[in-house]
């Protein structure tokens, strides 16, 4: 089978060993032009009438309809254009791709054998909010005596962080759309914890195994969308205890399926922070996360731009995050920071890097248009960072506003407003919001009180 792909970018990186012992004919991209990749060039679509080929691969989960519509006026036939996920379900189809698991054990294969054998599944082990939240999940699982095991369909720098646990990792990508194996892989476990919508077709899966399965949901509607998931008139689900992070997941969730969605709020470590008020006229602000429209980067350039240059002088503002996810919503923010000096663009950080950015900021900034739990804001409560939060996070309905944070809506003039006014505070008075907000962190997303509540939600599943 002779197969066209587009797309290069982060998608198709974590995903191209799909395409291992497969006649590939050509690479396309939008944006790639040009690029040498596996000895062929990256070409412009408009090269795909040069090529003769039996299917082309949309390599991307965001831009699917915009890209078969491009391709469909460049002359492919619909039915040669395939979304990743329709691709992998052809090659099983055909036996072109069986089983091809891997596993990393554990250190010292330390399972004990003896407690119930527990299934964690995440879409992938990078080192970014949801996959580490379900690591924190699977150490106290295992303190609580389960044999824990991580299944994850693609690998990534969290991996072995597990091992070093005694945690065996299987890494297998059919199982974001599930094969006759992975079915039998499955029923050998007592129960499951599903991480994320992506991997709605495994829940279902997973139900019709009747294994009992908490699926635990971090998303918000755009996540829902790009999976192509319809609302459902009732409750599918017979055998799966749905949770989300918070109202925003889980009021999500019953849009979608309306079904019963219980609050399971995730839970960080508490790390030492080393945060010192520098007084030297500057008020620094950072923003941390994947630069994409969903987060709202351009809301608070925007903002910026309705604060004066002179005050604009005593300002450093930091924005952090993979340019990856969204690249051309990426490439303009590079471009519109270039017009304010106090901008600095850095690029995704490991734990210790962005450790040091919370050290040297005096806020913390979401401007996000859809966020259900965003990681940054509760790791910037734990440190004691006063946070100004989006009235659209999940975060928001912890926060009183100028008393333990402060809330605005996704607006630039009002981000704007609110910026300026915090500016005119003293920093010892911003501090002290910034202890109240630990006190979220405490009550709410500390690890004690989220293995308290996820032990409670383990109890209720295997009753």
């Amino acid at each position: 089978m002779r197969v066209v792909v587009f797309g290069v970018g982060g998608f198709y990186r974590k995903r191209k060993t799909v395409f291992d012992g497969v006649d590939v004919v050509c690479y396309l991209d939008n944006n790639y032009a040009g690029d040498a990749l596996a000895e062929l060039n990256v070409l412009a679509p408009e090269f795909i009438c040069e090529y003769k080929y039996d299917v082309v691969v949309i390599m991307t989960d965001r831009f699917l309809d915009e890209i078969t519509k491009q391709l469909l006026q460049l002359g492919c036939p619909k039915e040669k254009i395939l979304s990743y996920n329709e691709f992998v379900s052809l090659m099983q189809q055909m036996g072109e791709k069986q089983c091809c698991m891997k596993i990393y054990y554990g250190a010292d294969n330390q399972q004990n054998g003896s407690g119930k054998k527990v299934l964690l599944v995440s879409h992938d082990l990078s080192l970014t909010g949801a996959p580490i939240v379900l690591f924190y999940a699977a150490v106290n699982m295992k303190k609580m005596g389960y044999d824990v095991f991580v299944l994850s369909a693609f690998d990534g720098k969290l991996r072995e962080r597990y091992t070093k646990q005694g945690i065996t990792v299987f890494i297998d990508d059919s199982i974001i759309v599930g094969n006759i194996w992975l079915n039998r892989f499955l029923e050998y476990f007592d129960c499951c914890m599903v991480n994320t919508v992506t991997l709605h077709r495994l829940v279902e899966c997973l139900d019709s195994l009747s294994i009992p399965t908490i699926w635990w949901l971090h998303e918000g509607e755009d996540i829902y969308n790009v999976e192509k998931i319809d609302a459902r008139e009732k409750n599918a689900f017979r055998n799966i205890s749905v949770y989300g992070v918070g109202r925003v997941a889980c009021n999500t969730y019953r849009h979608y399926y309306h079904g019963n969605c219980k609050s399971l709020l995730y839970g960080i470590p508490n790390e030492e922070s080393n945060r010192m008020i520098i007084k030297d006229g500057k008020v620094r602000l950072a923003m941390v996360g994947a630069i994409q429209k969903r987060k709202g980067q351009d809301i608070l350039l925007d903002a910026l731009s309705y604060i004066s240059p002179e005050e604009r002088r005593s300002m450093e503002v930091y924005i952090v995050g993979s340019t990856l996810v969204e690249r051309n919503y990426a490439d303009m923010i590079k471009k519109r920071a270039e017009d304010f000096s106090e901008v600095i663009m850095l690029d995704e950080m490991n734990h210790h890097d962005i450790n040091d950015i919370y050290e040297k900021i005096d806020i913390l900034v979401c401007t996000s248009r859809e966020d259900p739990m965003p990681v940054v804001i509760t790791e910037a409560f734990s440190k004691g960072i006063p946070c100004i939060v989006s009235t659209q996070t999940g975060s928001s309905e912890y926060i009183t506003d100028g008393v333990n944070g402060f809330l605005v809506e996704p607006n630039p003039r009002l981000v704007a407003n609110k910026i300026t006014a915090i500016m005119k505070m003293d920093k010892e008075e911003i501090e002290k919001i910034g202890k109240k907000g630990y006190e979220i962190y405490r009550d709410k997303f500390s690890l004690p009180v989220f293995y308290s509540n996820l032990n409670v939600a383990l109890c209720n599943l295997l009753d």
